[in-house]
């Protein structure tokens, strides 16, 4: 079951004490909403990802303690823990979330496995994240078909990531396999100048009438499963 989301923000980011709270609070909201089949939401994280021989940053201790909270920063690193075995994990709780944070670049992923409705719920997540941050950029990737494509996100809009896909066109290319439809159409999406535009341009729509089992069951063969979503997961618009 290894099909995942992949999503994050670009570019060196800063982040007030309030902003990480704002995301904290979207990340419980979505856990709890929603059923999660394999991984639930968890992002920005706010974790540090290092290894033994790097030594722990310290962080100040600025706001008092919500035990709420810090449960489920607890999840985080448990969560985290049992996908990347020997990193160590520090987080941010309550009590130590510090004035600022400041970090390159903040990277997370969401496993789904074959089912849809936790796939379109991930890419609303990002969506609402995205919003808390409207100067930022966020990215995204499916790496099977509730996307037609990687994409970029602004302030609840998106377009194509035109650099991600000229990337991936040049290794299909390398691998002479240029003959399917999903590479007509990332050649449609390089020919025009992008601009942030609606989400539900680049995103396959469900089957209404999948949804009833989508809820009640689970496949374990996850390309089976997807496929029972949507009208057709090897075609692609038309236009662009």
């Amino acid at each position: 079951m290894g099909r995942t989301l992949y999503y994050g923000i670009k570019g060196k980011i800063h982040l007030s004490n309030e902003q990480i709270k704002s995301f904290l609070t979207l990340s419980k909201k979505y856990q709890k909403k929603y059923e999660w089949t394999c991984e639930k939401v968890l992002f920005p994280s706010f974790l540090y990802l290092m290894k033994n021989e790097n030594p722990k940053k310290e962080i100040p201790k600025k706001i008092k303690s919500d035990p709420e909270q810090d449960e489920f920063v607890e999840r985080l690193k448990k969560s985290v823990i049992n996908n990347i075995p020997g990193a160590e994990i520090y987080a941010f709780s309550s009590d130590d979330i510090p004035d600022d944070f400041q970090q390159d670049e903040i990277d997370a992923s969401t496993k789904v496995g074959g089912n849809e409705l936790n796939a379109h719920t991930v890419i609303n997540f990002v969506v609402e994240a995205s919003r808390i941050l409207p100067d930022n950029t966020f990215y995204l990737i499916d790496d099977a078909d509730a996307l037609y494509c990687p994409l970029l996100i602004k302030n609840g809009l998106a377009k194509p990531d035109i650099e991600s896909i000229n990337k991936t066109l040049k290794f299909w290319e390398n691998k002479k396999s240029t003959q399917t439809e999903i590479y007509k159409y990332y050649n449609k999406l390089i020919s025009v100048k992008w601009k942030f535009t609606d989400i539900n341009r680049f995103t396959r729509p469900l089957k209404i009438d999948a949804l009833p089992s989508m809820i009640q069951d689970f496949i374990i063969n996850e390309r089976l499963e997807q496929m029972s979503y949507y009208e057709d997961i090897d075609s692609y618009p038309d236009k662009v």
